[in-house]
């Protein structure tokens, strides 16, 4: 068996969050269509319910993604 070579090249923290935070975008619409919305008006889900959500979404796609690129370079730098 021949033994895997692990590759050296370190993963963008930058892009990974911007990936993690573009992930979120495309799933935060996809969680709020699965509440009941009917005692709200459409001003008051989008400012007060959708809007929030999507920047918490967005925001913690962004520290996941960035954290695991970073704590897998952190990993793959130590011998």
């Amino acid at each position: 068996m021949t033994k895997r070579q692990r590759s050296e090249k370190r993963w963008n923290v930058l892009l990974s969050a911007l990936t993690g935070a573009i992930i979120a975008i495309l799933l935060a619409p996809l969680v709020h269509f699965l509440h009941d919305h009917s005692d709200l008006t459409p001003d008051e889900a989008l400012w007060n319910h959708f809007l929030p959500r999507m920047r918490a979404f967005m925001v913690g796609g962004a520290i996941v993604f960035g954290g695991v690129a970073a704590i897998r370079n952190w990993l793959r730098r130590r011998p």
